[in-house]
């Protein structure tokens, strides 16, 4: 089956006042799977190189500006400013374009408005919606709703999966899940009958996409692990929702049961109601809870017994499979220099604690806590780039290549100089995801 055609489209816009409308335009372009082109590739400013961004216009296969209250910075040796250049250009070149203009009667920050660029913002505002039809947005959201619709005119493009870029590496884990499996049943991976939850904790600083890791664990680790009979119909999950008033500690298996029988039930049942529910699913289910640093100023180690205690009493039917995901995410940015100081205090000695954790004192056999989530280094971003996964949409050379020059990139940018540098997951990954479409496109090319 032939590939859908992806497209280039160059965001045009000043840079400093529309920081947050250019991401919603580039997270839209990246959803119908075309390649956004604009000048966070080379110089994030609004002085930014004309001759640049004007062959950028024409390499692209459509236009998308963004006009706010800004008229924008004129180069040495023009009138007009680079944005409006660009329009000229794509106009020139007969360039699919699509124009999103702030409304004017919209609330916008007063900063951000130039009043010596009026006149001539209102003259190109004017002659933009003469020339086009034009789109207009109050706010970040309703201008990704324009852009979507504005984009359906390009027709669909090849998107990569949302999840992807978050598989570059997370082995230890998985190797942690299946020692877990093999400790709780020494049938696995032929069978697994346990009358215990399964329980894991699942830690990591805040960078490190714990929901990613968790639809990941869902639709990607769990698949793997599991004996193919019992995912053949997919995975159940089932959000708990963690008490969050410092008295919760004190009724939390009440507090608990409460939240899971919301969750699965749709109403305050009791528990004999949700495990009667579970068990006739047809699928394993997976339950997942989320605390963060704050949580543990409130009830310190009450939090983490607690939880397990809960579930230690816990009868799970026969044949049902219950998996029961703790994520701790470390917070390291406060608001302040002392907060910031207080949560780091305070994540030592919670890594502490998980790394001693003992789950047979409180009586709980299948319990582990799982290697702490860590930014991917450069080799196992690279063995990312090589896989089987990867390989449907880039050639692995030119993607280790890239991979390699943003690694080089980041360790620069920062004094670093070690190969095991690793970079923080939540900025890695959309990183990755620019890095396969700029590869797809180059294949597209040749």
């Amino acid at each position: 089956m032939r590939e859908p055609p992806m497209a280039k489209v160059y965001i045009s816009s000043t840079f400093q006042d529309l920081k947050q409308e250019r991401a919603s335009v580039r997270d839209a372009i990246l959803a119908k799977g075309h390649h956004p082109v604009g000048m966070e590739q080379y110089a994030a400013s609004d002085e930014r190189p004309l001759d640049r961004c004007l062959r950028d216009v024409r390499e692209c296969d459509a236009y998308a500006g963004i006009i706010a209250w800004k008229y924008g910075f004129r180069p040495p040796g023009h009138k007009k400013s680079i944005t409006h250049l660009e329009y000229e250009e794509a106009r020139t070149y007969r360039k699919p374009t699509f124009l999103f203009l702030l409304e004017k009667g919209a609330p916008w920050p007063r900063d951000r408005v130039v009043d010596e660029d009026q006149p001539d913002l209102i003259a190109f505002r004017t002659r933009l919606a003469e020339d086009k039809l034009v789109a207009f947005f109050t706010n970040s959201d309703t201008l990704s709703v324009e852009v979507n619709k504005s984009l359906d005119q390009l027709g669909p493009g090849r998107a990569i999966p949302e999840m992807l870029p978050y598989l570059c590496d997370r082995s230890d884990q998985e190797f942690d899940l299946r020692q877990a499996f093999q400790a709780a049943d020494p049938n696995y991976p032929r069978s697994l009958d346990s009358r215990r939850p399964l329980i894991y904790f699942v830690h990591g600083d805040e960078t490190e996409a714990h929901d990613k890791f968790l639809e990941r664990t869902q639709r990607v680790l769990l698949p793997k692990l599991l004996p193919r009979q019992m995912t053949q119909s997919g995975i159940r999950a089932f959000h708990l929702k963690w008490p969050a008033t410092a008295d919760g500690i004190q009724n939390l298996d009440k507090r608990l049961e409460l939240e899971l029988s919301t969750s699965v039930l749709g109403f305050s049942g009791t528990r004999e109601q949700v495990n009667g529910s579970l068990s006739g699913l047809l699928t394993p289910v997976l339950v997942h809870t989320h605390l963060i640093t704050d949580h543990w100023r409130l009830h310190q180690r009450n939090c983490l017994d607690g939880f397990v205690r809960f579930w230690q009493s816990w009868d799970v039917a026969t044949g049902q499979i219950l998996i029961i995901l703790l994520l701790f995410k470390y917070r390291t940015r406060g608001q302040s220099w002392i907060d910031r100081i207080v949560c780091r205090r305070l994540n030592s000695h919670i890594r502490k604690v998980l790394l001693d954790y003992d789950f047979q004192a409180l009586g709980s056999p299948h319990g582990k806590v799982l290697t702490e989530l860590r930014g991917p280094t450069l080799a196992e971003t690279s063995d990312w780039a090589r896989s089987e996964e990867v390989a449907g949409f880039c050639d692995a050379n030119g993607l280790v290549e890239s991979v390699e020059a943003f690694f080089r990139e980041w360790r620069g940018g920062r004094g670093l100089s070690s190969f095991e540098t690793r970079i923080p997951m939540n900025e890695l990954a959309p990183k990755l995801k620019d890095l396969m479409y700029r590869n797809l496109l180059e294949r597209k090319t040749l």
